[in-house]
């Protein structure tokens, strides 16, 4: 077996957004690699065959293609595609093979959806204000508007304008929603400029239904479910708020939509009829629907958790005890729950495709045949994995659940308590976790669990994030791990983690010096100056009557104000775009240490152009150099003398 090194991250191949044919016959999903040169991932579209594996391109194309949806009568292939200057639907006839584009907008297309009778696409398209949205640039005049509007001012009188998944300051350009035919010589608004639209279904030929946007200020990415036809748009009421966890989908009756509730504290499914009636789905066991099960993988837009099969039977992606499962409504029943699954395509036929990975292999494509119950393997993009030293995770017995990697061998092994982020997420039993196998395999035993303030467990699990409570849940849980494993050096345990966990890594290595090391990665170190320079610090600060006392609250909870307790070599990584915890926060945590402790060890990285999700898609080179400093930091404190010289070459 061949060790593996972070290196090798390149050597992944990614499958996502898994799509089903009508009559069951063909799988598009997107595959993406590593270009070496750029470092950016080439996302292209692929064709199985299920009764055959015959898998070709689906599309000519050589630029990045994604959002495979087959029409539903079975005769097309729709994508989007960036041969374009911005990306455009295309349109592969299934017959013959041969493809055409279909959109013709200025700023390209975000998301589309099919007609019932398969003759038109709403489309949500991004449009400037003032402007008009045809026609469609020209590759030079893309290049053209990009620079200048790199270099041109931001301009906003909107509370929120800044979100780090939309690469900072939004760009003005707000989605709004058309129809166009297969034959792109029609085209018709249907939401016009008071509603910024997405996730469109159609209600039937003449009705779209979409998550509209029609407020602003700290209430402007709360969608609402709307309906548009006739030429008239109406945002219909609820007794929920709702969710863009995922996009709404039709039901004999009315609409099934996400919504968030309040008795259950997750994101729940529910009917609202076409009376106006509100009615919770029943039958979801386990923790709502789209959990945020935590790895390499589910960074991706990896596909759909909500689809019915033909005859209305409906499934949704959910997580039960730390597992990522697909569930069958009808039932309650969970119909695959082995492995994490990581995205599914609605049944057609009898047969649902679905994503599936595993702590040990990034996911694969498989069939499961309702009927049956039996599963066969499609397309295994991976198979030098197969060849890979990857440690499978234990369970420990602790107050909190979590597991832990051991490296081979029987010799003593320094340890690391790797913190995840969010902290309304959670690690899953069967996440593909590359940064803690690649430690593993330099030695280190990895340890990750779920404390409280973690999804999956109910909401009497998600209380006490920030308090003494989750503290005590890490370190307990390092406890139980040396006492599992005695192989582990309790003299040489660090600690790493990003964004909450980032936080908690600073937190734990101020309240106790039990850790060697300790490498915070996108840190939230001081929550007085987060608020209006983050993209969401502000928020929780909404409503507040007493504003000074607000902030000096906040002051307070500050790890800053401790650091002259700090006695832990520290490492700060962060990423230069970042909007959800802006780098002034590594900026304050290293200049603090280096001022205050300038006795204590401590070391900046800066990763330029990345944003808050550095580790799961920036640029590969800097994902793995992200990864070389950690384990090299770890290398230099937590291991042997005559092996800390790797730090300093």
């Amino acid at each position: 077996m061949t060790r593996l090194c972070e290196e090798d991250l390149r050597r992944v191949v990614w499958l996502s957004d898994p799509a089903l044919s009508p009559d069951g016959a063909w799988t598009a999903f997107v595959r993406s690699t590593s270009d070496y040169a750029t470092g950016r991932m080439q996302p292209r579209l692929m064709l199985l065959c299920n009764a055959t594996g015959q898998m070709e391109p689906a599309s000519r194309g050589t630029s990045a293609q994604n959002c495979p949806r087959f029409s539903p009568d079975g005769h097309f292939l729709a994508f989007l595609s960036m041969d374009t200057p911005f990306p455009q639907v295309w349109i592969r006839d299934m017959q013959d093979g041969s493809e055409e584009q279909c959109t013709f907008f200025r700023w390209g297309v975000k998301e589309y959806a099919w007609s019932p009778d398969s003759s038109c696409l709403a489309v949500c398209v991004p449009v400037c204000p003032g402007q008009d949205p045809f026609p469609e640039m020209t590759a030079r005049e893309a290049e053209l508007f990009l620079e200048k509007e790199k270099h041109a001012p931001r301009v906003t009188d909107e509370l929120m304008y800044k979100l780090d998944e939309a690469g900072g300051f939004f760009s003005g350009r707000d989605c709004r929603l058309y129809e166009v035919d297969v034959e792109g010589e029609t085209c018709e608004i249907l939401a016009g400029e008071n509603w910024r639209a997405e996730k469109p279904v159609y209600a039937d030929r003449k009705r779209v239904f979409f998550l509209g946007y029609p407020h602003g200020r700290e209430k402007r990415l709360v969608p609402e479910l709307c309906l548009a036809g006739a030429g008239n748009v109406t945002q219909l009421e609820t007794q929920h708020a709702v969710s863009a966890a995922a996009a709404p989908v039709p039901a004999e009756n009315g609409i099934i939509y996400a919504g968030e509730s309040r008795e259950h504290g997750r994101t729940e499914l529910f009917l609202r009829t076409d009376s106006g009636e509100t009615a919770l789905m029943e039958g979801i066991s386990g923790e709502g629907i789209a959990p945020a099960v935590l790895g390499d993988d589910r960074a991706k837009e990896t596909g759909q958790i909500l689809g019915a099969s033909e005859d209305g039977d409906m499934f949704v992606l959910t997580a039960r005890e730390a597992q990522m499962c697909v569930c069958r409504l009808s039932d309650g029943q969970h119909i695959l729950e082995h492995g994490c699954i990581q995205a599914f395509a609605p049944p057609r036929k009898g047969k649902l495709v679905f994503l599936r990975s595993s702590a040990c292999h990034p996911a694969a494509l498989y069939e499961l045949d309702l009927k049956t119950g039996t599963e066969r393997l499609l397309a295994d993009e991976n198979a030098w994995a197969e060849d890979m030293d990857w440690a499978l995770p234990v369970h420990v017995d602790a107050p909190v659940p979590g597991w832990v990697l051991m490296p081979p061998g029987d010799l003593p092994c320094p340890g690391i308590l790797y913190v995840h982020g969010g902290p309304e997420c959670f690690y899953g039993e069967d996440i593909f976790f590359f940064e803690a196998q690649s430690l593993c395999s330099a030695g280190y035993a990895v340890m990750y669990c779920n404390p409280r303030g973690s999804a999956g467990y109910g909401p009497e699990h998600m209380e006490g994030a920030y308090g003494r409570e989750a503290v005590d849940d890490l370190l307990g849980f390092a406890d139980a791990c040396v006492k599992r494993f005695p192989r582990i050096d309790s003299a040489r345990i660090g600690v790493t983690g990003g964004s909450y966990g980032g936080y908690m890594t600073n937190k734990l290595t101020l309240l106790t010096d039990r850790f060697r090391a300790a490498a915070a990665q996108r840190t939230w170190i001081s929550p007085v100056t987060s608020y209006g320079t983050g993209d969401m610090g502000f928020i929780s600060g909404s409503g507040q009557t007493d504003f000074r006392a607000y902030m000096i609250r906040r002051a307070k909870n500050s790890v800053l104000k401790d650091i002259r307790k700090l006695n832990t070599p520290t490492l700060v990584l962060h990423g230069e775009n970042d909007v959800r915890c802006g780098v002034e926060q590594a900026d304050q945590l290293f200049n603090c240490i280096r001022a205050l402790r300038p006795d204590v060890p401590c070391r900046l990285v800066i990763f330029p152009g990345e944003n808050h999700d550095l580790t799961r898609s920036g640029l590969m080179h800097n994902r793995i150099r992200h990864m070389l400093e950690i384990r090299q930091w770890m290398d230099r404190f937590l291991k042997e003398e005559e092996n800390a010289d790797a730090f300093a070459q």
